[in-house]
């Protein structure tokens, strides 16, 4: 298909991705000092503090880094990305069954737990997030406190499924956080996602969706809320 853009590398091999410098399209806004640590891929045994709010049916759980899922999901699109998923020795699931339709949101709160003022190790995620098909969903992502985290989160839509996605980002100053969230949608599915992003030293968000089948449907928002100092970066790719 025509695209308007230059072909963009996709691909779950960190070595696909050189160390960026600044000047390449997907980087041009981010003042790449303040991730040096996040992009050389330090290997870090930090984490963060999960709690999770969930209706009765939806199953959270966690997979090892060498399930045949965490290479069924959206391929990474740049670095960071491949590199959460390199790092982080596994995923957290959530699964929400077909057929289901459920008015409580599910929560997923997030929460770095550096001491003010302290730079920490990087922290390495990777979220997926399963929506059986025909089910209905809201999912709220919350990201609090002080961390230097990197994240892969997916997404997968089934049929006719219907998801809303709410990404909070609230961190401590002095925090760092790049994500990739990637969406796949299926036939006559729809997602929409809002990105809010209020804290943090420096916040990435990039999203990205793909299609697997005629029908479907994104609609990606977001609103920051920017100090002096801070860096609040949103970009799509679909």
């Amino acid at each position: 298909p025509a695209s308007s853009r230059a072909e963009r590398v996709l691909s779950f091999d960190v070595a696909d991705f050189p160390r960026p410098g600044g000047r390449e399209e997907e980087w041009r806004f981010t003042p790449l000092d303040r991730i040096g640590d996040l992009l050389d891929g330090v290997p870090s045994a930090g984490h963060l503090t999960w709690s999770t709010t969930v209706p009765d049916g939806v199953v959270v759980d966690s997979v090892a880094a060498a399930d045949p899922l965490l290479r069924a999901v959206p391929t990474p699109v740049d670095r960071l990305a491949a590199l959460a998923m390199d790092r982080a020795g596994g995923a957290v699931v959530v699964r929400i069954p077909a057929g289901t339709s459920y008015d409580q949101p599910v929560s997923l709160r997030l929460a770095g737990a550096l001491p003010d003022g302290e730079a920490g190790q990087p922290v390495w995620g990777q979220l997926v997030i399963e929506v059986g098909e025909r089910a209905e969903a809201t999912v709220v992502l919350e990201h609090t406190g002080l961390a230097r985290y990197a994240a892969a989160v997916s997404v997968l839509v089934g049929d006719g499924a219907r998801l809303r996605l709410v990404g909070v980002q609230d961190w401590a100053g002095g925090s760092v956080h790049s994500v990739h969230v990637g969406f796949r949608v299926g036939q006559d599915a729809s997602v929409r996602s809002t990105q809010v992003s209020l804290g943090g030293d420096l916040v990435r968000v990039v999203e990205s969706v793909e299609y697997t089948g005629h029908g479907g449907d994104a609609d990606l928002a977001g609103i920051y809320f920017a100090d002096a100092g801070q860096q609040l970066e949103h970009r799509l790719f679909v």
